[in-house]
């Protein structure tokens, strides 16, 4: 008798594909977009033009009040949010 290791059933894990991601926050304070666990978010936050317009991503924010402003960087880990008022969001979710 031998000992047959099945390859497929021994793989730790299977990539997922990348995911295009836009958001459009219009409500204050709103989650914009949570990181699932395993992967990971590398993207762009822009402002509408509007002097209510923010977003905070970790520890990176727009205040309240900053007139249009676009393509700020934003990289997060899983578990992590985007949240903001009159913003969106747009980038790649990838496996971490």
């Amino acid at each position: 008798m031998g000992l047959v290791l099945d390859p497929v059933a021994a793989t730790a894990s299977t990539a997922v594909a990348n995911k295009m991601i836009f958001t459009d926050g219009t409500t204050t304070e709103s989650v914009l977009y949570t990181v699932p666990a395993g992967r990971k978010f590398i993207g762009h936050a822009n402002l509408h033009n509007s002097g209510s317009s923010y977003f905070k991503a970790g520890s990176l924010s727009m205040p309240n009040g900053t007139t249009r402003s676009v393509n700020h960087p934003i990289f997060l880990q899983a578990g992590k949010s985007i949240t903001g008022n009159r913003c969106n969001i747009t980038g790649i979710e990838s496996d971490a």
